[in-house]
C-alpha cells in the first residue's frame, strides 16, 4: 500500500537524484573499494571479490557520469545567455 510518505519520497527522488549524481556516488564508492581489493589481492589475502565489485562500481559510475555529461553540455548550450532576451 502506497502512503503519502512514500509518494513524497518518490517525488523528491525523481526531482533531486539524477543519473549524474548516481554516477558520481558510484565512482566515490568504487574507488576505495577497488583500492582495498587490490591491496588485499596483492598481499595474498582473499580480496578478489572486493576488487571485482569495486571495479564494477567504478566502471559503471564512469559510464553513467560520462553519458550524462554530454547531455548537460547540450542543455547548457541551449540555454539563453545571462538573462538577455533576443527580440
Amino acid at each position: 500500500m502506497k502512503t503519502a510518505t512514500y509518494a513524497r519520497a518518490v517525488s523528491w527522488f525523481r526531482h533531486n537524484v539524477s543519473e549524474f549524481r548516481i554516477g558520481v556516488f558510484l565512482i566515490v564508492l568504487g574507488a576505495p573499494v577497488t583500492a582495498v581489493g587490490s591491496v588485499l589481492y596483492a598481499v595474498s589475502a582473499p580480496g578478489f571479490s572486493e576488487l571485482v565489485i569495486g571495479l564494477a562500481f567504478l566502471i559503471t559510475g564512469l559510464a553513467m557520469t560520462s553519458s550524462e555529461a554530454d547531455h548537460r553540455a547540450r542543455r547548457a548550450a541551449e540555454l539563453p545567455s545571462s538573462g538577455t532576451v533576443d527580440r
